[in-house]
């Protein structure tokens, strides 16, 4: 990951309710979140959540897929892996942990 694609990432999960969707889709997994979950959870309008959504997608930070008339979303846990290794990749300590 270079440095341009950590700014953005962190840019987007900068916001608290990017963030709370984020941590929920990492706890979710492979089983992923429908939006209509996520109203429940958040407390949000529906279209407050539709563009939280579409700035985690567009960051690369998350992906969708359709599952009959619903969609689901997951955490790219590959990125955010890069994106931890990116912060650590410098850090002379950071070996012996």
């Amino acid at each position: 990951m270079n440095f341009e694609q950590a700014m953005k990432s962190f840019n987007v999960l900068g916001q608290n309710v990017r963030l709370k969707l984020m941590l929920r889709l990492v706890e979710k997994g492979d089983e992923g979140l429908c939006p209509c979950d996520m109203l429940e959870e958040l407390n949000i309008a529906n279209s407050s959540l539709s563009f939280h959504l579409k700035e985690l997608e567009s960051s690369g930070l998350v992906t969708k897929e359709k599952k009959g008339q619903y969609i689901f979303y997951y955490a790219k846990c590959n990125v955010l892996k890069q994106l931890g290794e990116f912060l650590l990749e410098k850090c002379p300590t950071c070996d012996s942990l």
